[in-house]
């Protein structure tokens, strides 16, 4: 946990029935992009480490909203269930609190779940993520999923770092070319 960072993201496997949902949909988009599929767990869910009230946070998107929580309180017992990823250029601590305050600025507006967004996710995976039909823009930061945050986030730091912020998926924060594994002492492959 020491190497952990603000600005790194945490994908993780959750064991919720939407968790095995959104598990089946990244095998699938991992199959229409012609990349091996895991027979274990795939990423179904990510938060963003932050700096909040001089510790290390974790800031990720709920059913009931934003919340930024200590990471050590969330995760510290569940290292062999997390896989961690860095920006491979390091944010430096300008960057690490401009992505800080990006996440609490979501808490304080009360940014809503984006359930629609997860209904878009599935036309998205059947078209090998070619094809976004949902919100996008100033009309997507309104209502954010997981890695929807994660994405957004990332880019109020260095734009374009991901380039459909609002169609991220647990696959393409993986996969970002922007970043690199750091801890994986997950079972998720």
């Amino acid at each position: 946990m020491e190497n952990f960072k603000p600005g790194d993201i945490v994908l993780v496997s959750l064991n919720l029935k939407i968790g095995k949902w959104i598990e089946y949909f990244m095998k699938l988009a991992r199959k229409k992009r012609g990349l091996i599929v895991p027979k274990g767990r795939v990423a179904s869910h990510a938060g963003m480490l932050v700096s909040m009230w001089g510790e290390l946070c974790i800031a990720e998107a709920w059913a009931d909203g934003i919340s930024i929580t200590p990471f050590k309180d969330v995760y510290d017992v569940k290292f062999n269930r997390i896989k961690v990823i860095t920006p491979k250029k390091p944010y430096s601590t300008e960057e690490q609190d401009k992505v800080s305050r990006a996440a609490a600025q979501s808490m304080n507006d009360k940014v809503k779940y984006d359930f629609f967004g997860l209904m878009y996710q599935i036309r998205y995976v059947l078209s090998g993520g070619k094809k976004w039909d949902g919100p996008k823009g100033d009309r997507a930061e309104h209502r954010l999923y997981c890695t929807e945050a994660v994405a957004m986030w990332a880019n109020k730091v260095r734009p374009k770092t991901f380039d459909m912020e609002y169609a991220a998926n647990p696959l393409d924060i993986e996969l970002n070319r922007y970043y690199k594994v750091i801890y994986d002492g997950s079972d998720i492959e």
